[in-house]
């Protein structure tokens, strides 16, 4: 079974610009014994360190409604590097057919 992975990015209180500064890609999807769980790749644009990166990741069925939500924190991320963490929930085999997350705050 094929998993398809959406990244979609937004920052809470920032600018649009700031928004396209930090970047999430999904590297993997996993479901193995009722654990859903996506690998996630966070770059961060910026000319300087950002710290506590907060992620949110909708784990979502076949008609795109979420099951449950998923977290990961990334402690800091040096200037125009990135990170990697993960978020996973506990869902029924087969349940989850997409993944998508946000960075939702940042201090």
């Amino acid at each position: 079974m094929k998993i398809a992975a959406i990244a979609g990015v937004l920052i809470s209180f920032a600018s649009a610009a700031q928004a396209a500064d930090i970047d999430i890609g999904i590297e993997r999807f996993i479901q193995r014994n009722g654990i859903s769980k996506a690998i996630l790749k966070v770059t961060n644009h910026l000319p300087n360190k950002v710290s506590g990166v907060y992620i949110e990741c909708a784990f979502l069925d076949s008609d795109r409604r979420a099951i449950d939500i998923g977290n990961a924190l990334i402690n800091s991320i040096d200037a125009n590097s990135y990170a990697y963490d993960s978020a996973s929930i506990v869902a029924g085999e087969g349940a989850v057919k997409f993944a998508d997350c946000r960075v939702i705050r940042t201090r």
